[in-house]
């Protein structure tokens, strides 16, 4: 009898130790690969103050700081805010990180002269810091625009996103943080782990399409072909290997001498990447061509 509930005990031990080992082995990187450094569990006893920003309505996120004027976490408040995810926006002084922010903004075609942008504190301290870091920034992009500049309170802000909140900090913020995590998960099923199109995906795809125009070029033996042409339509090549992005109607090459001349465009959502080829995929530039 005492054999027999040795081996229960021992079985029970081993599926404990099997089942501790699974979820070091396969939970927590899955975890990680999910949320990433953007989504760890927010920290309450740093936080000093949180500041909103909000772009055309398309962008919305929070950033916060600490007492030593770093930006150590972040809020994702809609979809549109998810170009930010994982970005090392987190970790920086405000200053540094309101540059990477500004930067990732422009380069993802989110923030121009024409955009609406709002600004909300949730608290006075290294506000004046931070809409002073911010406006450098827009300048040194030859962004000028009004700023609209709001102050607001944390449960105003769950009130707002329909968040549970009870007046204690830490639980408002925690529920913020959950929000932001389904947010940033929502966004990811909805794009079925297709690729956000960005200023480095964009490129890439533009490259594919051009090797794969080079590849019919030399398998065929062409050596002239107009912008016309209709043997191989430009935008019928997809750029990435699931067949999600296509370049779009402005997009065109030619043949001449056997060097191909192209200019490849893809578009999403408002956003707008360009790269003109000049005989060569090692002769490449950003935007439109001459």
């Amino acid at each position: 009898m005492k054999k027999k509930i040795i081996i229960v005990v021992l079985e029970i031990l081993l599926l404990l130790g099997l089942g501790i080992f699974y979820t070091i082995k396969e939970v927590i990187p899955d975890l990680k690969r999910q949320y990433g450094s953007s989504d760890k569990v927010v920290n309450a006893k740093r936080y000093e103050n949180m500041i909103e920003i909000i772009v055309d309505d398309n962008i919305d996120f929070s950033i916060l700081l600490d007492k030593d004027e770093k930006i150590y976490h972040m809020f994702f408040l809609n979809k549109g805010s998810i170009i930010l995810y994982n970005e090392n926006i987190e970790n920086n002084r405000l200053e540094d990180g309101v540059e990477r922010i500004i930067k990732l903004l422009v380069e993802n075609n989110s923030l121009n002269n024409n955009s609406k942008i709002s600004v909300v504190s949730y608290g006075n301290k290294y506000y004046s810091n931070f809409i002073n870091s911010f406006k450098n920034s827009l300048n040194r992009y030859s962004i000028d625009i009004e700023i609209s500049e709001e102050k607001s309170t944390l449960i105003d802000l769950v009130y707002k996103l329909n968040i549970e909140g009870n007046g204690n900090m830490e639980t408002v913020l925690f529920n913020l943080d959950y929000y932001s995590k389904e947010v940033k998960l929502s966004a990811s099923s909805v794009n079925n782990d297709k690729t956000i199109l960005n200023k480095t995906s964009s490129f890439t795809y533009s490259k594919s399409v051009y090797e794969k125009i080079l590849k019919y070029i030399n398998d065929n033996s062409i050596n002239n072909l107009d912008k016309n042409n209709t043997l191989l339509v430009i935008n019928m090549i997809p750029g990435d290997g699931k067949s999600s992005y296509y370049p779009t109607n402005n997009s065109w090459y030619y043949v001449k001498n056997k060097k191909i001349y192209a200019y490849i465009e893809f578009s999403e959502k408002g956003r707008k990447y360009g790269y003109c080829y000049k005989g060569s995929v090692d002769d490449v530039s950003e935007g439109e061509c001459d």
